[in-house]
């Protein structure tokens, strides 16, 4: 048994050999998952998970055993072999410091809004389930072994894989604070749910979309609008769905929107004929007389006995201001005032005012003067001091047209049949309901073409039929139900930024309570708790209200409070602040506040190449994304930097054993040798040599 165990100890841990193996093995290891990405993909490992899984681990520890072994017995601790142990203790340092560093290495990323203040990233190493009931969003259940870079479907054959407690049994909770004891207490999705809930990750597709589609079906929760489109051109048939709930639930053709609107406890159809014809709302003063009216384009309104008399002109949805070109609503119209009036008060009998939604800026136009256009001639004070006009834009029910000209807004209710709201950009409108829920819209594509303004001043006479017509059958259904289907893309077709991210991950979830089950497909947000949800909500039968689910990145707490106070493009000489330059720099300017309270608040600038070190660079924030469209937001990298320390001071003894071994060594060996020949020759027991090297003659004694 001893001369096995000694055998075992010769030929491993007491082995140079051994340990020259291990430290291939280890090279090879390391330059297999640096330079392979593909073997890391299919072990279902990112980089930092390669580097913390226990192969390498085993040949660490391993290593670390040989180098202690081999060190203690072999090699003498004397000064000339200070060297060796120096760069062997080093090594030692270095491994353990390696391995610590990926144990408790963390990175992520976080985006900020300008002026806006985050305390947490999202950690790029880890996904997570997210829940959401009525407002309040769980805190991340961590999916630690949900695969990344391989699909597990059904299809595939491979699902078993899947069977780990952690992805058949997800437990999100949600953090609630006690408001007697000030406690922060975990509570249950069952108990907010009031009903029992298994949640499990049945598939994953690595890289997929989902194609969604509704139909009626026995266990449909939802209220419905088909719509079935005649196509002039060919007389082909095209269907759609207009589902209230559904975030894509607006529709455009040639320029007309349609909308579906479902109200569980019933409307009054009056409501939102009232709503259309409150849409523009004027409040008029002059002197002593006050008056609110409700306005449509193209219509005119005598102010009592006032002598004046407004005509509504055109309403422009996107009018950019003078001089600032902010974008603003603006409605013109034309005053009137009795000749004889105007006269008696020295004011013009006619002019044009445009006024603007909710702003006390009122611009006059001059039509009698010479050099007037058609608009009249832009004056810079009232041409009418004494006339006061307020205008209100309200639109509560999201009823005018956002692009097109004419908006469809269908509304069901509990009562049955559909309410059509129609609105156009001119403000004109009606509002009808059909008891039988069938509505017919036709769309004048010629119409469309001519664009708003025309509308505006033509109505539906002129040219109401020189384009092609689309002819539109809107179908009410109850009991619809949502449809989604998930649709891999081809390797060849994806996008490599993307798929490094992550952006396009589904999950297939099972949800099931006593006697009820049902099948969703949960897409993949990288900002989980900032951006909408893409997944429907569930009514789980029994359950108080409705569940949403969202796959995301785990959100982990930052040790820092960060506020974005200003982003900065900085663009190479001769560029401009937009997509289409070339940037030289991104800026971003944060305030930190540590949440410990130990270090006091302070404001840094992060940009490329110089993060911001934080806690004496026990972590970094640098620059990582940004806002390409409007600068609204600065995305930062979180990293920490566990046992650099450690590391570093593996690296020094090294080079310091290094050092000394080839600088050192030789002259202790040298001064050594010296000291052995002097005493050597002291004590008569080798032969001296003569001036010129020659051996003496006298014999030594014995």
């Amino acid at each position: 048994m001893l001369r096995s165990v000694d055998f075992i100890l010769r030929h491993t841990l007491n082995s140079v050999y051994f340990g020259i193996t291990l430290m291939v093995l280890t090279a090879s290891y390391i330059a297999v998952g640096s330079g392979l990405p593909r073997v890391r993909a299919y072990f279902e490992m990112s980089d930092m998970e390669f580097f913390n899984a226990w192969p390498l681990k085993v040949l660490m520890v391993l290593l670390i055993m040989n180098l202690s072994v081999v060190t203690w017995i072999r090699i003498p601790f004397t000064p000339p072999r200070w060297g060796v142990w120096c760069v062997h203790c080093g090594i030692i340092v270095l491994v353990l410091g390696v391995m610590a560093h990926y144990a408790n290495k963390v990175e992520g990323l976080t985006r900020i809004p300008v002026k806006a203040t985050v305390e947490h990233y999202y950690d790029s190493a880890e996904r997570a389930l997210y829940a959401r009931v009525g407002t309040n969003i769980t805190q991340p259940a961590p999916l630690p072994t949900l695969p990344r870079f391989n699909t597990f479907s059904k299809e595939s054959g491979n699902t078993d894989k899947l069977s780990r407690r952690e992805l058949r049994d997800v437990q999100p909770v949600f953090a609630v604070r006690n408001p007697r004891s000030g406690d922060v207490e975990q509570h249950t999705l069952a108990e907010h749910l009031g009903v029992p809930l298994r949640i499990e990750i049945v598939e994953y597709f690595p890289y997929a979309h989902i194609e969604s589609d509704y139909a009626v079906t026995g266990n449909g929760n939802e209220t419905g609008i088909l719509l079935e489109m005649t196509d002039p051109h060919d007389e082909s048939k095209q269907r759609a769905w207009l589902v209230a709930s559904d975030p894509r639930w607006a529709k455009s053709l040639a320029g007309v929107e349609l909308a579906h609107r479902h109200l569980p406890h019933g409307i009054d159809a009056e409501m939102f004929a009232d709503a259309v014809r409150e849409i523009h709302r004027l409040d008029v003063t002059i002197g002593d007389f006050n008056d609110t009216l409700d306005v449509e384009i193209g219509q005119h309104y005598e102010l009592a006995d006032t002598g004046y008399t407004l005509e509504i002109e055109s309403y422009q949805p996107a009018w950019p201001k003078f001089g600032t070109g902010e974008i603003v609503k603006a409605m013109t119209l034309k005053v009137t005032l009795d000749p004889a009036k105007a006269q008696v008060a020295g004011k013009p009998s006619a002019f044009r005012r445009m006024i603007l939604n909710n702003d006390p800026l009122q611009t006059d136009f001059d039509l009698s003067a010479p050099d007037a256009g058609p608009m009249g001639k832009r004056q810079t004070e009232p041409l009418d001091k004494d006339l006061v006009l307020n205008y209100r834009m309200s639109d509560p029910f999201s009823l005018m047209p956002r692009q097109g000209v004419r908006k469809h807004t269908l509304v069901t209710t509990e009562a049955g049949g559909v309410i059509d709201v129609m609105t156009r950009v001119d403000g004109k409108g009606h509002s009808k309901h059909f008891a039988d829920g069938v509505v017919k819209i036709e769309i004048d594509e010629g119409a469309a073409q001519r664009g708003p303004m025309q509308q505006a001043h033509g109505g539906h006479g002129h040219g109401a039929h020189d384009g092609h017509v689309y002819k539109i059958e809107a179908r009410r259904h109850d009991g619809v139900g949502r449809v989604d289907r998930v649709v891999e893309v081809p390797p060849v077709q994806r996008d490599r930024d993307a798929a490094t991210v992550g952006f396009y991950q589904v999950a297939r979830v099972r949800l099931s309570s006593d006697n009820w089950s049902q099948e969703l497909l949960v897409p993949y947000s990288q900002w989980a708790l900032d951006d909408a949800w893409q997944a429907p909500a569930i009514r789980v039968p029994g359950a108080q209200r409705p569940l949403q689910l969202q796959l995301g990145n785990t959100a982990r707490p930052l040790p820092a409070k960060i506020t974005l106070e200003k982003f900065d493009l900085v663009p190479y000489p001769g560029g401009d602040n937009t997509r289409r330059s070339m940037m030289r720099d991104f800026k971003s300017t944060l305030w930190i506040e540590d949440v410990s309270g130990k270090i006091p608040p302070y404001t840094d600038v992060a940009h490329m190449n110089s993060p911001v070190y934080f806690s004496r660079g026990a972590w970094l924030f640098f620059q990582a994304q940004w806002d390409p469209e409007g600068q609204r937001f600065t995305v930062l990298g979180i990293g920490n930097r566990p046992f650099v320390g450690t590391m570093t001071m593996g690296c020094v003894m090294i080079f310091s054993g290094l050092l000394y071994a080839f600088y050192v060594k030789p002259i202790i060996i040298r001064r050594m040798k010296e000291q052995a020949l002097a005493k050597a020759l002291a004590s008569g027991k080798v032969k001296g040599k003569d001036k010129h090297g020659d051996e003496k003659k006298e014999l030594t004694p014995v």
